[in-house]
Formats: structure tokens, C-alpha cells, sequence
């Protein structure tokens, strides 16, 4: 049989959680290799604030900022690592200068004005002793000149959420503290129209976390997502 219930314990949110499946077919039992799955926000709000590269709701729009934030993990005890994040705009993301998956255009699809997705990433094996850095492109997405799918300011929000085995949690949210360069060499983006990329203005290592960013600004608070679920 499938589709069978799960009638455990209540599920805890940004838990992983081991499991493996037994199969009983003409009186033989069959085990399966034991896999994981990690939970997502269930519901609750995460700790972090949404934050814009932009002051104008307008402001270089067609252009894809390079966004970064430099944090510091002790490794000793540590269980696991994930990373929540939801945009509006397409995004491209970098652990310690690493994808954490092979997915083009992040988030996947959905009416901004009542609905939008988030994504969980296992970043355990990206992680490093000492510092560590997170960084995206943003790109404009659904919001083009047009406005289909959302309106206003590029803007994310984000978590890293380092576990450790005695149950306590180091936690990385998006605030004003992460920075921002509009000199990307992805110069204007358009999700039906193409891109324009200028590779004399990559920036070497600007996602590695002995970057320095010292001479970039620091992002905008962005407000709330209004009246959307996610």
C-alpha cells in the first residue's frame, strides 16, 4: 500500500529527521536504506527581516545586485546546517562560493500577490570552521516594466541556522547588516527578454568569505510581505 498516513509525534519545524521503510510482500520483509528529510518553517514566521538593495522601488531594477554576509561558525558540535530564503526576484545562491543545488531560476512559481514559496537547503557539508559567507544575485524575475507577477523592490529574506548536538541553534537572519554592489556583471535581466552579462566587471571571490567588502553599502529594510502567505 502507499499514501499511509504519518501518525507520529508532532513534526517540529527546521528538524531533520532520519526514517527508513519496511516492506512485507509474500512473507518475505524487505528494509529500506535509512534517508532523512528536513522540515521547513510549518507555518511560523522566521527570525529575520526582509531587506532590499534598493532605496527606490525603482532604482536600477534591470540590474542584478551581487548581495553578501560574512558570519563565523564554530564547527566543534555541530549537527547540521540549513538555510530558509524566499525572494521576490529570482536569486542565485552561494555558500562559501558553492551552490547548494544545480536549480536555475530559484524561487519556483507563484502569484506574489496572495502566495509565494520558500526554499530550504541543507548547507551542512558547505559549512566551515572559522568564517563563512553567504551570497546571491537577485534579478528582477517576474517584475519587469509590466509588473505581471509582483510589484516594487527586489527584496529577501533569509535564515542560516546552524545545529549543533545539544540542541542549541546559531542563527544568521537577513538585516541591515548585510551588504550590497550594484556592480554586477549581469547589467540588465529580463525574464523574457534575455540578459545582458559583462564579464569586465566580475568581481573575483565576491561570494568567498575572505572577500572584502569593506567599500560596499549595506542593505535597505524592506518592510513586510503585506497580506502574503508563505
Amino acid at each position: 500500500s502507499f499514501g499511509i498516513e504519518y501518525n507520529g509525534d508532532a513534526l517540529e519545524k527546521d528538524t531533520k529527521y532520519f526514517f527508513n521503510i519496511t516492506c512485507g510482500i509474500n512473507g518475505n520483509t524487505y528494509y529500506s536504506e535509512t534517508s532523512y528529510f528536513i522540515t521547513g518553517t510549518l507555518g511560523e514566521a522566521i527570525d529575520a527581516k526582509w531587506v532590499t538593495p534598493q532605496k527606490n522601488n525603482f532604482q536600477e531594477t534591470e540590474t542584478c545586485p551581487m548581495i553578501r554576509k560574512s558570519f563565523d561558525v564554530d564547527l566543534e558540535g555541530m549537527n547540521y546546517a540549513t538555510m530558509q530564503i524566499h525572494s521576490f526576484g529570482l536569486y542565485e545562491l552561494y555558500i562559501n562560493g558553492k551552490r547548494p543545488d544545480d536549480r536555475l531560476m530559484a524561487p519556483s512559481f507563484s502569484d506574489h500577490q496572495t502566495f509565494i514559496r520558500y526554499d530550504v537547503y541543507e548547507i551542512t557539508d558547505l559549512i566551515r570552521q572559522g568564517k563563512n559567507a553567504a551570497a546571491l544575485l537577485i534579478g528582477d524575475g517576474y517584475n519587469d516594466t509590466r509588473n505581471i507577477n509582483w510589484k516594487g523592490k527586489k527584496r529577501f529574506i533569509a535564515t542560516i541556522n546552524i545545529h549543533y548536538k545539544d540542541g542549541k541553534i546559531k542563527r544568521i537572519c537577513t538585516d541591515d547588516t548585510w551588504k550590497y554592489n550594484y556592480n554586477s556583471p549581469i547589467v540588465t535581466n529580463s525574464i523574457y527578454h534575455g540578459e545582458v552579462y559583462d564579464a569586465t566587471k566580475e568581481i573575483d571571490g565576491w561570494n568567498l568569505p575572505e572577500f572584502d567588502d569593506g567599500d560596499w553599502a549595506n542593505v535597505y529594510y524592506a518592510g513586510d510581505a503585506g497580506d502574503v502567505r508563505w
